[in-house]
């Protein structure tokens, strides 16, 4: 087997911390270092002075000698300020009470192959059997974890084994990475897995970077919090708590309902698909229904655009179309609302970047009179300033057949309609009178014109033509029905075609 060369550690030669918001690698407060491949016992003076009193993070970062820098450091303190909030104590140790192994493949938590143990806040030296009997020969994996009285699970812990075969073992494959379905935080008290604040996530995702959300802090008591995240792969499990602490301030009444993420993108068309969670604090009453409302495009409500609307009482992800036509703009903010109670959300922080589609207007029949006449296609819709993409080549001289146009703008945004060359045939059903201009009473809901083939084949109300002329291509009367003229009018058969519509 080849043996591969470690290479050693690289010297640390710059340091730099920054407060609450990162400048951007290399651009934080600069700090002395002597390089060396490690930092032990560093001091260095942090400027205090512009911060406002209250909660704040410090951030530190190193880079080596080859340009690569490291994660940041996190730590946070309190500028003094009266009535300072102060970090809540962390829990008590609970005892442990239960435990279980599994080998290979979770059963699941509170699945597992269970543990004898004493209740204690620790657990050392515990001895267990492990049955290998079902087991084929070769490397496994074997976890164990544990569950306090609260009812909070631990980490699975891992340790590799090998029953003992013929040959060199093969480590297993890793389990396939799967995506994931579903996310929800929570501050300070679990309430329960599933049971958290939803928040809306971009599909098949096997990891997310970089997601933001806005975590809704309103009734929450000043002083410190801890936030919780936690998702679900596409298998059904859950993964492990992310924690963060973080400060209030001043106190923010509830109800209130805040807009915690969106699957934005960075452009959208009119129509396109939304996506977003929220959380709404506070008690909401039977009959409740929340809004989703859409500004303007300089992120204004004054005259918003109510998208969706909801009943329920509690925080949800909803999906929903924007409006099809909307002025072209950058600046568009969702917000969502409430009736029972009456609440109006704070609007998102994310703003939409919204393009407004083409407009080609209804699918179309360009109507031939004769089987075998031809249409030009392109006059029958206006592509001005729009890239016009035909499903045939032959747009000047269309025979008969269905023909889709695609139009794009600028944006990229798009629309379609479909134009049908063939003959019109209208078919009297006499469902409101007998009245030949009477639109109703025709399966197309319009009267006949010159490119019209009339088929009239139904005992109910026989058309009448008495108050004004009546034009069409070609008449069919069938099973012995008729036609009648009054007043004098008139009825014009306008084409000489060799073959009929047999419809």
């Amino acid at each position: 087997m080849p043996i591969r060369q470690l290479s050693a550690q690289s010297n640390l030669v710059q340091a730099e911390y920054f407060i609450n918001n990162d400048p951007g690698t290399g651009l934080g407060t600069p700090v002395s270092i002597v390089p060396g491949n490690h930092l032990q016992d560093v001091n260095f003076q942090v400027n205090t002075a512009s911060l406002p009193t209250g909660i704040h993070y410090l951030y530190l970062r190193v880079k080596d000698a080859n340009g690569v820098w490291s994660h940041a450091g996190q730590w946070i303190f309190a500028r003094p300020f009266a009535g300072a909030p102060v970090l809540p104590a962390l829990p008590a140790a609970e005892n442990i009470v239960q435990a279980e192994y599994f080998i290979n493949n979770d059963p699941g938590i509170g699945l597992a192959t269970q543990i004898p143990v004493v209740s204690a806040l620790n657990l050392q030296d515990i001895n267990i059997t492990v049955n290998t009997e079902p087991l084929p020969t070769g490397i496994h994996y074997l976890y164990l974890r544990v569950r306090t009285a609260n009812g909070l699970w631990s980490h699975a812990g891992q340790w590799i084994f090998a029953r003992p075969f013929a040959g060199a073992p093969i480590l297993p494959a890793q389990p396939v990475a799967t995506s994931v379905s579903k996310a929800e935080y929570y501050i300070d008290n679990d309430p329960g897995l599933g049971l958290g604040k939803p928040v809306v996530l971009p599909p098949s995702q096997v990891q997310l970077a970089d997601w933001l959300i806005d975590v809704n802090v309103t009734g929450l008591s000043t002083g410190g919090h801890f936030l919780y995240l936690r998702t679900q792969d596409a298998n059904g499990v859950w993964s492990h708590l992310g924690k963060w602490d973080f400060g209030v301030t001043a106190a923010a009444a509830a109800p209130a309902i805040n807009i915690n993420s969106l699957l934005n993108k960075p452009q959208f068309c009119a129509a396109d698909s939304l996506y977003l969670s929220f959380d709404a604090s506070g008690q909401y009453n039977a009959g409740n229904i929340f809004q989703v409302q859409l500004s303007d495009a300089n992120g204004s409500f004054a005259n918003p655009v109510q998208m969706f609307a909801v009943s329920g009482t509690t925080s949800s992800i909803l999906g929903m179309r924007l409006p099809s036509q909307v002025p072209d703009g950058t600046g568009y903010k969702v917000r969502v609302l409430s009736t029972n109670p009456s609440v109006t959300g704070q609007a998102s922080s994310q703003t939409l970047s919204i393009r407004n589609r083409p407009y080609l207007g209804p699918d179309t029949l360009a109507a031939i009179v004769c089987l075998g006449e031809i249409v030009n296609l392109n006059p029958l819709y206006n592509t001005t300033g729009l890239t016009a993409q035909w499903n045939t080549s032959n747009t000047v001289t269309a025979p008969q057949g269905i023909y889709q146009l695609i139009a794009t703008n600028s944006f990229g945004c798009k629309d379609t309609a479909v134009a049908t060359v063939g003959q019109e045939i209208n078919l009297w059903s006499g469902a409101s009178d007998n009245n030949w201009h009477n639109p109703a009473n025709w399966s197309r809901n319009r009267v006949p014109g010159e490119k019209t083939h009339v088929i009239v084949n139904t005992a109910t109300n026989s058309p009448v033509i008495s108050q004004a002329d009546a034009q069409a291509a070609s008449i069919q009367i069938r099973n012995n029905r008729n036609i009648q003229l009054s007043n004098n009018r008139k009825l014009t058969i306008t084409a000489k075609c060799t073959t009929l519509p047999t419809q």
